[in-house]
């Protein structure tokens, strides 16, 4: 019996000692899946970090300034400078508010003069006109008020043609406009 009780025994030392190494391997793999989570849960962190401050911070910043332009305030500017999409994305934020800008103060004079003459159009001018009485009564002052009238204009147009008359108005109106004290444009940043 005595073999056997050996024989026992030792099967019985090497399971421990398998049992053992087998412990030891699954607290090494254990200690690595920690460090692996611990890994990437501080990777996944930084990345989070990373596109909150270079991502979304900047779209939120982008949404803000395009609602600003989107209201009308066309000196807006994004200040977002990074060098990616979402800073080209800002400088075409830019861009589009400059571009409005620009168009709408050409469509302002465009609506306030005469295409041919570039001198106030008949509304632009009661508009100012109206302005201008206000202005005398509320002052309690005098207001005068000019008319020229270029003599014999309809019949020079029927005798010499149309494109003849518009060129007798462009070079009246230029004459005109360089007697007066203030400059036209001037003029339109003072009553436009």
């Amino acid at each position: 019996m005595k073999p056997i009780q050996k024989f026992i025994h030792l099967v019985e030392q090497r399971i421990v000692l398998e049992n053992e190494e087998i412990y030891q391997q699954q607290s090494l793999h254990m200690l690595y899946a920690f460090a692996l989570i611990l890994l990437t849960t501080t990777i996944g962190i930084f990345i989070l970090f990373y596109v909150k401050k270079c991502v979304i911070n900047p779209l939120l910043q982008l949404v803000t300034d395009a609602k600003s332009i989107t209201a009308g305030n066309y000196d807006s500017k994004s200040n977002i400078a990074f060098d990616n999409e979402v800073g080209e994305l800002a400088q075409c934020l830019n861009k589009l508010a400059l571009s409005i800008k620009t168009n709408l103060h050409q469509l302002e004079i465009s609506a306030l003069t005469d295409e041919l003459t570039g001198i106030s159009n008949r509304r632009h001018f009661f508009e100012i006109l109206e302005r201008e009485i206000e202005r005398a009564n509320r002052h309690q002052r005098s207001l005068s008020l000019m008319t020229i009238d270029v003599d014999h204009f309809k019949k020079f147009n029927d005798q010499y043609g149309h494109l003849a008359g518009d060129e007798i108005l462009k070079h009246f109106c230029s004459i005109f406009v360089s007697e007066i004290r203030i400059d036209p444009q001037q003029y339109f940043r003072t009553f436009g």
